[in-house]
């Protein structure tokens, strides 16, 4: 029955649903391997893994979806190390799904052992089945004693599980194909109890908000938003977790109970994306750097993301300033602290927390000594100057063991020994090893750094800072996807910006270290800047430039003279290499562009006075050459937050500034006057912070607050610059006028004296209309509204008035265009105190406007402003009431090719017409064998009955371009005539239109729609290519066949219609008749199944090979959400003779497809929803009947497999363990002790999902305790 039905996947109407909470293991993979997508999808899972769990794989050729029926192996790898999964060097692999792999194994290898086309000696064979195979290991054995191939392998479900366990990105993903999510998280509160009694005396909020209390009031006014991005830059991650729960907990109980109860520390990608569809809002902390990317796509709740390098502009980022010192000695001393004590806590309060932590721990104060000893050691010396990495990239480990001559065993081993300290060098999370902070013990490390170790760290920063980004080689709408495509860099975040901050510092301190030759380390990074940038100059591609984006403001940091001069190298000419990091152009929301990195760092610089004008001037150069982009960071925005007069972000004084601005408007005068306008239009003392160095000074008043004198100065500066420029070159007052109200009131007067003197002579006539419409725009929006605050008196509208009189156009159609520009006019009269009037006024003036321009220049002055304004319509029915002169004329465009030209005659049509069929039926017959024109004249018509007829009267053609372009709206809330309008566009198959249309008044009309349209519409839908196919929603899908449900059509009908349409109907609640119909037709079910599942022991016959993809998934989806027990009645209780019935004639047909086993599974998970009884006891007595006297477990099985997965996602604080699952297993023990003595096998399948709770409830249970005992922190 459903197997003819046609499977709608138009764009717009499909959106699949999200799927279950357990993370696929190898019982998945190989319940997974029935599944006819399992062919088609298996060379994917695969390919993933390849890539993921090997990183220096260099070649992967693994075709799957359509591609599998190609001819060659189906897959070739070249990797350069081997794994446990992949072999080093080339191998060839063969895969099979098929429930017998030794068979399929056997096929291939004898296939390609006769015809290998690659040399065998070189080459390892591999064989992958999703299933297990006991004997995979003597196959294996036998077929290596051949000898003829280098080596043979076999991949079964337990080696796939295994490679999933060490690639969580694709185990995340096959669980997503299975619909198998899964969750973690912890408590905001947890963390800061833990860490807050790790000091002696305990850490107060006091101590961590001194001097914080205004950033603190900013965090809760941004918490308090519901849904936004938060971004607090934090010397470390636990400064800023600690600035957010203090924050919190700072507050009144009533306030901060209900923010704590919903902040949550996230720890992977799959908790972030799985939180992020909970209905409820939460505050989400994520608690990983690699989640940055994950955060900035969560759109449901409030996402508070610590950073501790990088930058950002936007008012979500907080820059977290160093606690104040008074202001912590007073805490300190409040929580404690004694005064011989409190200046050595202060001082290393002021660092950081971690360095509180290391004079305040409760385990003693830790030898500073020990660092020295520490760095003595040549590997920990190294490894200091390296900064971060990761364990798991092999990049990374193969730098570091070249860094410190030494095996990373070795390295380790040295490494944990000093993890073990009190107040450790290094800090390690996960695989992820880092320096605790850099800043604290360079004074340390400073005395150990030797000559060597630089020239080591050397060959270690051009290997990893200057390999190019191979994600560079996609398409940048493409580069989110690059961990897809495998293009990914073989080293860690954590290392690039590791070894960028050594050179940071090192260029910033490195004078204190002194090196052969009398040179310094200092010296030496400027050296090693120079050379990286010096290689980026050299490619022309500019790749190396982008792939740099993450450290060059580090390296600007580090060498500034150096960078500055390679900047200006690779801006200068007239095609400047730089221009190619501008590349969010034509991004969408995963909008990137490496320029950010670039702007960052001369923002950095830039608040240095030696370097100011230099970083200005090339701020300026790139915004010459920005094409403009998606990102609000930009060379402009950046000009304007340093040069900003309230919030200067740089320590030059305002001469200085001036000074540099008077320079850039010599060599970039359009930049830097858009930068004069944007400053002196500055309406708040509130902008971007920029980003600031790390190890520098040069900020160190950056919170110095700017005194009124400095700021009026600075206004008045600029300003006196504008009119200066304006008066010679006057067209640039085009940009001046709008801002006339924020000039200083003196400058006002400058500004007028100079407009009574312009020379209209000196403009030309473009030039003269801005300057003039300007001014109108301005006097016009503050006469419109003269009581307010910001209106500006007569005094100053008057004489700006009078110089817009003497510049107005001398074109009627040029001085009147902005009445047909704008929706909203500036006329006088009120929109809110008197619409009718306004509405009245507005077309008085419009008339007027088009009476002066016909009676100046005729008919084609009108027809060439309709051309050229917004509003063409407007024009047209001005037009109409000006003249009746221009009839024939303005009618005779309405099947002209310029849209706007028909829109006037629209406008002129309906004004002329009034809606009336006689007025129009005459226009018509004016224009006998031009059909298009006859027809969009009568799409004017009120009474649309009388239109239709003489539409029909006038032919086909007329016919065909009326109903080509009808549309529903605009016609009332109670159309009496929708269901012949749907028929009619039916019969010009707008399907989509006609669906629309009965949509739009389903829930309007007294009288009913018709159902057999209804019905013929949604038949229609989809089956031919319809345009307009992206006009109508679910929603509107599922208003209809509710109505068709209401009106009691037949309920198989219905479910046809719901099966047609499934994809689009996003909720399984929205297929009710369809549930139905598999719980009473025995062959509905079966087609299902045959369609999403193969035979289980037979070839598949060629019918059964061509089921369409899009009907086997829409089978397989229904399965997956059928909730309706066989037998069901209306009470919702079920009949024990209608289910057997129904059964037993399924597992007839099921027999006879050789699908038996799939299809009782399948029954078995729908039981899983059955009521209880009465007494309840569950499942209710009809399917306990069932279960009991079935003559295998299979239905039992399927029983489990539904009650787990039925349970949906779950949360939980981090220390609340298994309780959840603890309380399940005992509801489910009660259920089986209820039923035991009647139902044994009942009662054994509700125990085993009260086993599967209480194992699940021990993991949890023993992740508190590792929590507990430190190992996940």
């Amino acid at each position: 029955m459903l197997a003819t039905i046609y499977a709608v996947s138009q764009e717009g109407l499909i959106d699949m649903a999200h799927g279950l909470p357990h993370l696929a293991d190898a019982t998945d993979v190989e319940r997974w391997a029935d599944l006819r997508s399992a062919q088609a999808d298996l060379p994917r899972l695969v390919r993933r893994l390849v890539r993921h769990e090997n990183d220096q794989v260099q070649r992967v050729e693994m075709r799957g979806g359509e591609g599998i029926g190609i001819q060659g192996y189906d897959g070739v790898v070249e990797a350069t190390r081997a794994t446990s999964f992949v072999p080093d060097g080339l191998s060839v692999w063969e895969m099979g799904t098929g429930k017998d792999p030794a068979d399929k194994a056997n096929r291939d290898y004898r296939n390609r052992t006769d015809n290998p086309g690659v040399d065998m000696a070189a080459t390892t064979f591999v064989f992958v089945t999703p299933r297990r195979w006991k004997e995979k290991k003597d196959w294996e054995k036998r077929k290596r004693d051949e000898g003829k191939w280098r080596d043979v392998r076999v991949l079964d479900a337990d080696d796939i599980e295994q490679a999933l366990e060490e690639a969580a990105a694709v185990r995340i993903w096959l669980s997503e194909l299975l619909d198998m999510p899964t969750l973690g998280v912890r408590t905001i509160e947890e963390w800061w109890r833990r860490f807050s009694n790790g000091f002696d005396p305990r850490l107060t909020a006091g101590v961590v908000l001194a001097g914080r209390e205004d950033h603190a009031s900013m965090l809760l006014r941004r918490l308090s938003v519901d849904v936004g991005r938060t971004f607090i830059r934090a010397a470390s991650v636990d400064d800023g977790l600690a600035f957010v729960a203090c924050t919190m907990t700072a507050q009144e109980p009533d306030s901060s109970e209900p923010m704590l109860s919903r902040s949550l520390l996230v720890h992977d990608g799959i908790s972030l994306r799985r939180l992020d569809s909970t209905s409820r809002l939460l505050i989400l902390l994520p608690y990983e750097e690699e989640l940055r990317r994950e955060a900035q796509l969560v759109d449901n709740h409030h996402v508070v993301f610590v950073i501790t390098d990088g930058d950002g502009d936007g008012d979500g980022y907080i820059d977290l300033p160093p606690i104040d010192h008074l202001a912590l000695e007073a805490a300190l001393r409040e929580a404690g602290v004694s005064d011989a004590d409190l200046p050595k806590y202060a001082r290393a309060g002021t660092k950081s927390l971690i360095a509180l932590q290391r004079v305040a721990t409760r385990f003693g104060q830790p030898d500073p000594e020990q660092w020295s000893e520490d760095l003595s050691e040549r590997a920990v010396r190294r490894a200091w100057l390296a900064g971060a990495w990761s364990q798991l990239r092999s990049g990374d480990v193969e730098v570091l063991e070249d860094l410190s001559a030494d095996s990373m065993d070795e390295i380790e081993e040295r490494l944990l020994r000093v993890i073990r300290q009190p107040d450790p060098l290094f800090t390690r999370v996960g695989a992820t090893w880092a320096v605790v902070a850099a800043d604290d013990s360079w004074r340390t490390a400073k005395h150990a750094i030797r000559e060597a170790d630089l020239d080591a760290l050397e060959r270690a920063v051009q290997t990893v800072l200057g390999a190019v980004d191979p994600r560079l080689e996609l398409p940048p709408d493409e580069r989110w996807s690059a961990a897809i495509y495998g293009k990914v860099r073989v080293h860690s975040n954590d290392l690039r910006m590791g070894l960028g901050r050594s050179i940071a510092l090192l260029g910033a301190r490195g004078d204190e270290i002194r090196l052969s030759g009398g040179r310094s380390a200092r010296e030496w990074a400027e050296r090693v800047v120079f050379s990286l940038l010096q290689r980026a100059n050299e490619d022309r591609s500019a790749q190396l430039w982008a792939s740099m984006e993450d450290v060059l403001p580090l390296l600007g940091e580090a060498a500034p003279d150096v960078f500055l001069r390679a900047v200006g190298e690779a801006t200068a000419g007239t095609q400047p290499l730089i221009r190619g990091l501008f590349q969010d152009q034509d991004a969408g929301w995963h909008a990137t562009s490496p320029h950010t990195g670039l702007v960052w760092a001369l923002e950095g610089i830039a608040w240095s006075e030696n370097h100011f004008g230099f970083a200005a001037e090339l701020l300026a150069a790139l915004a010459e050459v920005d094409p403009g982009g998606k990102l609000s960071n930009r060379p402009s925005a950046s000009l304007r937050d340093i040069f900003r007069p309230s919030i200067p972000q740089t320590s030059v004084p305002v001469e200085t500034r001036l000074m540099t601005l008077d320079a850039l408007l010599q060599r970039h005068p359009d930049v830097a006057w858009e930068l004069l306008i944007a400053l002196v239009a500055e309406r708040s003392a509130i902008g971007m912070q920029t980003h600031r160095p790390l190890f520098r000074d040069w900020a160190r008043d950056a919170e110095r607050a700017v005194t009124y004198g400095e700021y009026f100065g600075m206004i008045d500066s600029l300003t006196a610059r504008i009119v200066h420029i304006a008066t010679d070159e006057p067209a640039r007052w085009t940009d001046v006028i709008p801002e006339f109200d924020h000039l200083p009131e003196r400058k006002r007067r400058d500004a007028i004296a100079a407009l009574e003197v312009l020379n209209r002579d000196r403009l030309s006539e473009d030039e003269t209309f801005g300057v003039w419409n300007a001014l109108e725009e301005l006097v016009r929006r503050h006469r419109q509204y003269p009581d307010a605050d910001w209106s500006l008196p007569d005094e100053w509208l008057s004489p700006l008035e009078a110089v817009a009189e003497r510049l107005r156009p001398r074109r009627a159609s040029e001085s009147h265009r902005w009445l047909f520009d704008d929706w909203h006019l500036d006329i006088g009269v009120s929109v809110r105190d008197d619409f009718a009037a306004y509405e009245a006024e507005v077309k008085r003036r419009q008339v007027d406007a088009v009476t002066e321009i016909l009676n100046e220049d005729g008919f084609g002055a009108a027809q060439d402003l309709a051309a050229t304004v917004k509003l063409p319509g407007s024009v047209g029915s001005a037009l109409a009431s000006a003249s009746d002169q221009y009839d024939s004329e303005a009618l005779s465009l309405l099947d002209h090719a310029n849209s706007q030209l028909v829109q006037l005659a629209d406008g002129f049509a309906r004004a002329r017409g009034g809606g009336n069929i006689t007025a129009i039926r005459s226009m018509v017959e004016q224009f006998t064998g031009r059909p298009l024109v006859q027809a969009r004249l009568l799409q004017t018509a009120t009474e649309v009955t009388e239109a239709w007829a003489l539409v029909a009267e006038l032919g086909a053609d007329v016919d065909r371009a009326y109903w080509s372009e009808f549309f529903p709206y605009g016609r009332g809330t109670d159309f009496p005539h929708v269901n012949e309008a749907a028929r009619r566009l039916l019969i010009h198959g707008r399907a989509a239109a006609a669906v629309d249309t009965l949509s739009l008044y389903v829930d309007r009309l007294d009288e009913s729609l018709n159902a057999e349209v209804v019905i013929d519409a949604l038949t229609q839908l989809g089956t031919a290519e319809d345009p307009e196919i992206g006009r109508v929603s679910d929603y509107d899908l599922t208003k209809l066949l509710d109505y068709l449900r209401d009106r009691g059509i037949d309920e198989t009908t219905i479910a046809l219609l719901e099966w047609k349409f499934l994809q689009a109907l996003v909720d399984e609640s929205r297929t009710p008749s369809l549930q139905r119909l598999l719980a009473r037709d025995p062959s509905t079910y079966v087609q299902l199944i045959e369609m999403a599942f193969k035979p289980s022991t037979r070839e598949e016959t060629d019918e059964e090979r061509e089921v369409n993809p899009a009907l086997a998934s829409n089978a397989y989806r229904m399965l997956r959400e059928w909730r309706v027990v066989p037998g069901t009645l209306a009470d919702g209780s079920v009949d024990g003779d209608a289910l057997q019935q129904w059964l037993d004639e399924v597992r007839s047909r099921l027999e006879r497809s050789d699908r038996l086993e799939i299809g009782e599974l399948q029954i078995g998970e729908v039981f899983a929803h059955a009521p209880t009884d009465s007494d309840n006891t569950f499942p209710t007595r009809a399917v306990r009947e069932v279960l009991e006297t079935a003559p295998n477990d299979r239905l039992e099985r399927g029983f489990v497999i539904g009650l787990l997965n039925k349970r949906g996602v779950t949360s939980r604080g981090l220390s609340e363990g298994g309780q959840q699952e603890y309380e399940l297993a005992s509801k489910y023990e009660d259920w089986a002790r209820a039923v035991e003595a009647a139902y044994p096998r009942n009662a054994r399948a509700l125990r085993s999902v009260a086993e599967s709770y209480r194992e699940e409830g021990l993991r949890h249970d023993e992740d508190v305790q590792r929590y507990l005992e430190g190992m996940d922190r």
